[in-house]
């Protein structure tokens, strides 16, 4: 969980592509560690649909897929985790608004 609450720090600090890319690497190492640690996968979440949905990264498209893919992940194991659905819903919201925002 340390290494999740240090990854957590770096969002907090701001969306810039730094701070993303450091907090995800917090992530991870969390998942190397765990990989059924819930909290981790929604951080990588989070991480991949924040740079997505802020244009941050030329994949997009991977990125937003990743969120989603790493969302479900979570929910499987915690299906009632309320972060997990909403981290869900967001990353499913954003998919939408990147999408007209592209003109497609």
């Amino acid at each position: 969980m340390d290494l999740v609450f240090q990854g957590r720090a770096f969002f907090y600090r701001g969306s810039t592509p730094e701070l993303l890319t450091q907090g995800r690497g917090f992530f991870e190492r969390a998942l190397e560690l765990d990989p059924c640690n819930v909290e981790a996968m929604l951080g990588v979440a989070f991480v991949d649909s924040a740079a997505a949905a802020g244009f941050m990264t030329d994949d997009g498209p991977a990125r937003f897929a990743a969120a989603e893919a790493a969302s479900i992940k979570a929910l499987s194991l915690a299906p009632n985790h309320a972060m997990g659905h909403a981290r869900l819903g967001f990353v499913q919201m954003l998919q939408t608004e990147r999408f007209k925002a592209l003109g497609n």
